[in-house]
């Protein structure tokens, strides 16, 4: 038990500070006390099994990761039967070892999504996954809407216009998913990402008529966006 609170303590710490959170922080996202995170840091205590499930979450990782003993020299050199040949010795450590190479880097590819979403505001890796997804998602089906009127409808010159709206489309999808699990900050980025793409296509789609009056719309909006943020600003305060 003990060496479990010890394998628990240094991925805990180890992810808190690579997240950059601070032992308060963390504890206020679990609604436990810095001092209980603090214990469990040191090894004087460990979490339950569902405030391991909810740190997981947090650090983008599953359960299983937290309870394995990452650090480097670890059960690098497994006992093998003396009476072994080489060859045989070989042949089996070989999959383990792709295993374990295997493990490390999708343990790495985790850690490195979950600094990632951390970066936007996300408390799991799983969310932000989830976002890009749907961002990926809008452009599967411009790329189908562009492909179905290519075909269908050869004689309209416009089909590239799926690409140009997927620009915008994209934003608003991105803003979405942002208000639901990210950081207000980012989300007033990406709604005048919204505001000035939609004018921009709208303006590529009827170029030939030159409309440059249209932009004078995402003037207010732009207004009321850099407004709106200073009053959220001034209300966390």
């Amino acid at each position: 038990m003990e060496q479990l609170r010890a394998i628990i303590a240094a991925n805990v710490s180890r992810l808190r500070l690579e997240r950059g959170l601070t032992q308060q922080e963390l504890a206020n996202q679990l609604n436990y006390s810095d001092k209980a995170v603090s214990k469990w840091e040191r090894g004087e205590s460990a979490p339950d099994i569902s405030v391991l499930a909810r740190i997981a979450a947090i650090f983008g990782v599953t359960v299983d990761y937290l309870i394995t003993d990452h650090r480097a020299g670890r059960n690098a050199n497994p006992p093998q039967g003396p009476s072994a040949p080489a060859w045989e010795t070989q042949e089996s450590a070989a999959p383990g070892a792709d295993a374990g190479a295997g493990s490390a880097q999708d343990d790495e590819a985790v850690t490195n999504m979950g600094k990632l979403a951390s970066v936007f505001g996300f408390k799991s890796a799983g969310k932000f996954t989830v976002t890009l997804m749907a961002g990926a998602a809008v452009w599967l089906l411009a790329v189908t809407a562009f492909v179905a009127l290519t075909v269908f409808c050869p004689a309209w010159d416009k089909a590239w216009c799926c690409f140009v709206f997927a620009v915008p489309l994209t934003a608003i999808v991105l803003l979405i998913f942002n208000l639901l699990w990210g950081r207000m900050s980012v989300s007033f980025a990406l709604m005048a990402a919204s505001v000035w793409t939609v004018l921009g296509a709208v303006f590529v789609f009827f170029i030939e008529h030159q409309p440059w009056i249209i932009f004078l719309i995402g003037i207010p909006a732009q207004a009321m966006i850099l407004l709106w943020q200073i009053l959220h600003k001034r209300r966390k305060k």
